[in-house]
C-alpha cells in the first residue's frame, strides 16, 4: 500500500512539473496560440524570489536574464495591475502605471520585459510592459569579442561632483562611454551584471548624462537625454551613481536612474 501511494506521488509529481521552460517556448512559437502567452524574462541584476504577476501566477526564482515558463491567459494587458516579489530579502508590492494606457493583448506570445533598479538600500525601482516575441529577434548579448578601450582615470574629488556607473543589467556591458556634457567625456571601460565602477569627477554633473553608449554583444546601445540634461540644474559637490538599466533589449531601449551615495 504505501509502495503504491509512494509511485502515485511521484506520478502526480511529474505531471505537475510539465515541460521544461525551452519546451513551452517552442511549443507556444510553433502552435498558434488561442490564449494570451506571456513569460517573464528579468533584465535585472537581481534573483527575484516569489515573482507574483497580478495575482494570477507565482514564480519562486527568476535568475538575471532567466526567461520563466508561459502563463496562459484568457485576458491580459500589456502591463498587469500590480506585481509582487522578493529581492535581496525585501519584500516589494507595485501597482505598475502605464503613462500611455493599457492594451488589452491579442491571442500570441510575449515576453513581459521585467526590470529592478535599487537607487539605495532596501528602495527598489521596478517596472516592465508585455511585448511580442518578435521584438526579441536577433537578441544576443554575449559578448565574446570585446576589445577594451583606454578607461579614463579614476580621480574622485570630495569638493566635486562625482560619478560612477552601476550595470543594473543581467548582462555584461562592452565598453561604456558616457558623455557627460558639451566639455566632458569619460571612458568606464567593461562593466559586468550588477558591477560598478570607480569614482570620476567632474566640472559640472547633472542628473542625467547626454548620452550613455556601450555594447551588448554585437549590438551598440545609446541611451540619449538631451532634454533631461538641460532641464536640472547641476548637482552640487558630493558622490553619486549613475544605475543603467535595459527595459527593451530588442529595440534597444534603457534609461538611466540617479542616486546619492
Amino acid at each position: 500500500m504505501e509502495k503504491s501511494l509512494n509511485l502515485i506521488l511521484v506520478l502526480l509529481l511529474l505531471i505537475g512539473c510539465g515541460r521544461d521552460a525551452d519546451e513551452i517556448d517552442q511549443s507556444c512559437q510553433d502552435d498558434g496560440p488561442n490564449t494570451v502567452n506571456i513569460r517573464i524574462l528579468n533584465l535585472s541584476a537581481f534573483e527575484i524570489i516569489d515573482f507574483n504577476y497580478d495575482n494570477i501566477q507565482t514564480f519562486n526564482s527568476i535568475l538575471p536574464g532567466e526567461f520563466t515558463p508561459y502563463m496562459q491567459l484568457e485576458t491580459a494587458n500589456n502591463v498587469p495591475w500590480s506585481l509582487e516579489m522578493v529581492i535581496n530579502g525585501h519584500s516589494i508590492m507595485q501597482r505598475l502605471i502605464d503613462g500611455i494606457g493599457l492594451v488589452e493583448l491579442d491571442e500570441a506570445c510575449y515576453t513581459f520585459h521585467f526590470f529592478a533598479v535599487e537607487t539605495e538600500e532596501g528602495e527598489f525601482i521596478i517596472s516592465g510592459k508585455a511585448y511580442l516575441n518578435s521584438d526579441l529577434n536577433g537578441f544576443d548579448p554575449i559578448n565574446q569579442y570585446c576589445v577594451e578601450l583606454e578607461k579614463s582615470a579614476c580621480n574622485p574629488e570630495p569638493n566635486k561632483a562625482n560619478i560612477r556607473i552601476r550595470n543594473s543589467t543581467a548582462f555584461d556591458f562592452c565598453n561604456v562611454d558616457i558623455k557627460i556634457n558639451n566639455q566632458e567625456n569619460a571612458i568606464f571601460g567593461n562593466l559586468a551584471s550588477g558591477e560598478s565602477t570607480c569614482y570620476m569627477s567632474f566640472e559640472s554633473l547633472k542628473r542625467y548624462p547626454l548620452e550613455c553608449k556601450f555594447n551588448l554583444g554585437d549590438e551598440e546601445y545609446v541611451i540619449e537625454s538631451p532634454n533631461y540634461h538641460e532641464g536640472f540644474e547641476d548637482l552640487s559637490a558630493g558622490f553619486y551613481t549613475y544605475h543603467i538599466y535595459i527595459r527593451r533589449p530588442g529595440h534597444k531601449k534603457g534609461g538611466i536612474v540617479l542616486s546619492t551615495d
